[in-house]
């Protein structure tokens, strides 16, 4: 990888270089060019206003090309431009050119009078200007020439060639200081995700700096956090599922053993069979429990939102418990206020209170209460389980959602639940897009407050 990204990097950095250097030359070639421009029509306009001074004076045309002002004038022009100074004289007669060199740009008889033209041929570059003369119907032309090409193309390309071979030698080696400084930062990430996925969860990357390298650094370790987690959160799961389902099958084997022994009892075969259809129901509980949390974890739950009467279907799964409580010498009470027609989804509504209501009669003890609390607000409803268990230490109330914990207050008592109950009901409420809060008191109890969307729905009259 290092390789590959040293020559990407000569490459890319080479290109750029190369890039510049050719606008470098693009830019240098034109400005010397408009220099040369500029400095051609300041001759020929010099030499223009020495012709119109000449002229001024009364001097013959005849002998202008001759009068040593403007002798002078061109040659001061020469030296000082390293140019070629000519001049067309144009009267109606005829048109006297005074030095060759006019030809090969072709300056003649169709620059009009008193113009100015830049003629630019391959290179070479000349500025012509028209003079009007005052004695006869005409003009004199001055054109002044470079006797060089504006850009020498050899000096250009030898240039260039210098400028590659600089910007190569720069481009290594900074692509050679930025891959290596680039490939010790990659590494470590490059060997922690090998480590990875070989399955060592504890792989984690040095975070060092505050560029977008260390970002990155820091999402690979978080990740690498949350995937331990979720390891030791499934280890977990396992070794709790196979605890609770090893411990009813031992105690259901126990009694088939004894059943295949031969009992002639019959309220001891009564005295097993009631056992085992309490540790078979318990047994079911957990698979279904678990059945279900299966689900909710590929999103194949769904909800199907039809009007309900949120009071009424409330009161009816309250009801399927007073039979229960009441054996259980624990007061099941209902305070439920009217909500009308709701927008939910009912079936979902009666696990999660069933799931709550199991668990406040389990760990209520003989003359406590439960009481259920519906409020309707404007487009939802609260419902509250109140009970007066033990209640829930402060430090194990944050935990009291994940599978199979059970608060240091409830170990002792845990009969027949599966441990997955309040998982089920955080994630139901959840997919309903509702919440879940939890607010204990050490010998008051606990009240598990469900606040769930449920728009009131219109009735037809």
């Amino acid at each position: 990888m290092r390789r590959r990204f040293f020559w990407s990097m000569v490459g890319v950095a080479g290109l750029t270089l190369v890039l510049l250097i050719g606008l470098a030359a693009v830019v240098s070639q034109r400005a010397q060019e408009n220099a040369a421009e500029r400095a051609l029509r300041s001759v020929t306009g010099a030499i223009a206003q020495e012709i119109v001074d000449i002229q001024i004076s009364g001097t013959p045309l005849r002998d202008l090309a001759d009068g040593a002002e403007l002798a002078r004038a061109i040659e001061q022009a020469r030296r000082s431009t390293d140019s070629d100074i000519g001049l067309i004289v144009r009267t109606p007669r005829r048109i006297t050119v005074t030095a060759p060199f006019i030809e090969r740009y072709g300056i003649g008889a169709d620059l009009d009078v008193g113009s100015v033209r830049v003629y630019n041929d391959s290179g070479g570059l000349a500025v012509a200007r028209s003079v009007p003369l005052d004695q006869v119907d005409g003009d004199i032309v001055v054109v002044a020439a470079r006797r060089t090409p504006v850009v020498e193309w050899g000096n250009q390309v030898r240039t260039v060639l210098i400028g590659l071979f600089v910007a190569g030698i720069v481009a290594a080696v900074a692509a050679r200081l930025l891959s290596g400084w680039v490939a010790s930062r990659v590494d470590p990430l490059a060997s922690g995700a090998g480590r990875l996925r070989e399955g060592d969860l504890t792989a984690r990357v040095p975070v060092d700096g505050s560029d977008e390298l260390t970002s990155v650094a820091v999402s690979f370790n978080e990740m690498a956090e949350a995937l331990e987690q979720s390891k030791e959160r499934e280890r977990q799961f396992l070794l709790s599922v196979g605890h609770d389902l090893r411990t009813p099958l031992t105690t259901i084997g126990g009694y088939v053993e004894a059943l295949e022994e031969g009992v002639d009892d019959p309220q001891e075969i009564v005295r097993i069979a009631t056992v085992m259809g309490a540790e078979h129901r318990r047994l079911r509980r957990l698979i279904e429990d678990v059945m279900v949390l299966a689900r909710l974890d590929s999103a194949e739950f769904g909800v199907l939102a039809e009007p309900v009467d949120v009071a009424a279907h409330v009161g009816e799964v309250v009801s399927r418990y007073s039979a229960s409580a009441l054996a259980s010498g624990i007061a099941l009470e209902a305070d439920l206020e009217p909500t009308g027609a709701r927008s939910i989804d009912p079936d979902r509504v009666a696990q999660i209170l069933s799931n709550l209501i199991e668990n406040a009669l389990r760990y209520t003890p003989v003359d406590g209460s439960v009481v259920v609390r519906l409020e309707a607000g404007s487009e939802g409803v609260d419902i509250e389980v109140r009970d007066t268990g033990p209640g829930i230490e402060a430090e194990d109330l944050p935990h009291i959602f994940e599978r199979f914990y059970v608060a240091r207050n409830y170990r002792g008592v845990r009969p027949e639940g599966s441990g997955l109950g309040l998982s089920i009901v955080e994630r139901l409420v959840t997919t309903m897009g509702g919440t879940v809060s939890a607010n204990s008191q050490i010998g008051t109890g606990t009240a598990f407050l469900v606040q769930l969307p449920a728009p009131p729905v219109a009735t037809m009259a």
